[in-house]
């Protein structure tokens, strides 16, 4: 390789590990065979390098199962686009994880993206969407109350105009 080309390559890699969205690869098990440090950070680990050689399956949820997961990858065409997963943060680490606030053993909601590859590999990205979940929920939560209200005030009205009749 010349320099221009080794330049490159170290500009690629330099990018890799500044962006916003963990990039990963793991064999069919779970094992991280490789990730970028936001990927690791995402979970409570320092680094790549203490991410690496660890198994999802120990911050698996279960929300959607990994098991789920790797049916769904084969029943769409070995891909998955924003595929919603709950993990807990490492409980090797303080706090971390794509929540300033997250402390080891928290759980985040992350948007998975998988590729299963013919080595049996699964490769993507992940997202951390726990704030955007956290924002459903309490939506959800004000719809329920408003529906409650409304048809408390409707009860009430029923009420009033049965008596005046």
């Amino acid at each position: 390789m010349d320099v221009q080309q080794i330049k490159e390559l170290q500009e690629c890699k330099k990018m890799m590990q500044s962006i916003t969205i963990g990039i990963y690869k793991t064999s069919i098990d779970g094992t991280f065979l490789k990730a970028n440090d936001f990927c690791a950070r995402m979970f409570g680990y320092n680094s790549a390098k203490e991410l690496i050689g660890t198994n999802i399956n120990d911050i698996y949820c279960g929300c959607p199962t990994r098991e789920k997961l790797l049916v769904d990858l084969c029943d769409n065409n070995n891909t998955l686009e924003n595929y919603e997963v709950q993990f807990k943060l490492s409980n090797k680490r303080g706090k971390m994880g794509c929540i300033p606030s997250a402390k080891a053993g928290d759980r985040i909601w992350v948007a998975i993206t998988a590729s299963l590859n013919c080595d049996n590999t699964l490769h993507g990205t992940m997202m951390c969407i726990t704030e955007r979940k956290r924002i459903e929920e309490e939506l959800e939560s004000i719809k329920q109350k408003e529906t409650e209200s409304l048809k408390n005030i409707e009860n009430k009205a029923k009420e009033m105009l049965s008596k005046v009749a």
